[in-house]
């Protein structure tokens, strides 16, 4: 009998607790909600109990899961209006004129295309699908450090971070040095994530990047070793990373994070 990868009938892992961490992290405006306790998120939730079927059955959690993306499109014929868009932390600016694209977040925007890779590649049980995956995944990581950085720049100019051509720094060192200087030390080196980060990197690097090889083959079990090595290197870096900055995550990375294990099931 033949196999395929499935992630199950649940898509998320321990739907109460990816609605709870939605509570506490999410992107949305009910402040005093991120104290509640877990018996109190079950008690103020208008009919909790169908939120949670709904949950198990894939669909977003009602009040506290923004569903908006970070890719906007305009419209317009141009003639030098243009719009504006200026990030106040960093008072980095930019100006589109006539139709175009705006991302208000790059580095969820790349995320988003990571997670759409790694859907593909359960789907089609492709390993080309899985490192597009892994290095857009890695990618928006790397986004994110580097505009934590640009804020702790604007805001410690004698002190800064920098990553140039004169002195380039790995994208580990940032995770290793930059991120505790700026998060003043709240990272814990021995995080289980930061093993994980390293094994996914090392992979792609080895297969993708420097690749010694021109054919490439991984048996199933390995490619949903993989691809759950995604999740647990990937995607829970990320979230832990607002964390560590006390910042609200995006839904889509506290689901990426909370996705059930990709496993080996019978074709049929």
């Amino acid at each position: 009998m033949s196999s395929k990868l499935s992630l199950g009938s649940e898509p998320i892992f321990d739907p109460e607790w990816f609605i709870f961490t939605l509570v506490k992290w999410g992107e949305h405006h009910y402040e005093l909600a991120r104290a509640w306790t877990i018996d109190e998120m079950r008690a103020n939730i208008p009919n909790y109990a169908d939120v949670l079927v709904d949950t198990r059955a894939g669909h977003a959690v009602p009040y506290f899961e923004n569903l908006l993306g970070t890719t906007w499109q305009t419209g317009g014929s141009g003639g030098g209006a243009g719009i504006g868009i200026r990030n106040p932390a960093t008072a980095e600016h930019s100006t589109l004129d006539g139709p175009g694209v705006i991302e208000f977040a790059s580095y969820v925007g790349r995320f988003e295309t990571a997670v759409a890779a790694w859907h593909r590649s359960i789907e089609r049980q492709s390993h080309s699908e899985l490192l597009t995956a892994v290095g857009d995944g890695i990618a928006s990581i790397e986004a994110y450090v580097n505009t934590k950085a640009a804020e702790w720049n604007a805001q410690h100019p004698n002190d800064s971070v920098r990553d140039t051509g004169k002195k380039r720094v790995s994208f580990l060192e940032k995770i290793d040095n930059w991120v505790p200087r700026m998060a003043g030390h709240r990272l814990d080196a021995g995080k289980p994530f930061r093993g994980n980060l390293a094994e996914i990197k090392k992979y792609r690097d080895r297969v993708a990047i420097h690749p010694k090889h021109t054919v490439t083959a991984v048996t199933l079990s390995e490619l949903a070793r993989l691809l759950n090595l995604f999740t647990t290197g990937i995607a829970v870096p990320l979230f832990n990373l607002h964390q560590i900055f006390t910042q609200a995550c995006p839904s889509i990375i506290i689901r990426a994070a909370y996705a059930a294990n990709v496993r080996l099931a019978d074709a049929g």
